[in-house]
């Protein structure tokens, strides 16, 4: 075999597996991220936190019950996303525990614990 020839042809063999390699590292971080930023533990983003005021919770004898848009409960949520998963339900007009008011969600602690979409409660005055 000439010699550039078969430079030649070792020279394509090693970029294509150095190509091959790359590419297999680059997938291997892409799957890392993908079920690192998944993972049941991890951290929702942080977003700015609103006051209780923001839900109208600061008059007296006012409360933020449940008002489910469909259906007859509301879903609750482990984190604030709408593509989170449920852990929980609560039936409509059932006072709300509010922990803390986010823009388009709103954390409670009872009934159950978790997140519920903003526009799935309406406020209760007295």
């Amino acid at each position: 075999m000439d010699p550039r020839v078969r430079k030649k042809a070792v020279r394509e063999m090693w970029m294509k597996t150095v190509i091959g390699v790359v590419v297999a590292f680059a997938i291997g971080i892409g799957l890392y991220v993908v079920l690192i930023a998944t993972s049941p533990d991890a951290e929702p983003p942080p977003e700015t936190l609103l006051s209780t005021i923001d839900a109208g919770l600061h008059e007296d004898d006012c409360d933020l019950v449940a008002s489910p848009s469909q259906g007859s409960e509301v879903e609750v949520r482990r984190r604030p996303r709408p593509m989170e998963m449920v852990v929980g339900h609560v039936a409509d007009g059932v006072v709300l525990d509010v922990v803390s008011v986010r823009q388009s969600f709103v954390q409670v602690r009872a009934p159950v614990e978790g997140w519920i979409d903003r526009r799935e409660t309406r406020r209760q005055c007295n």
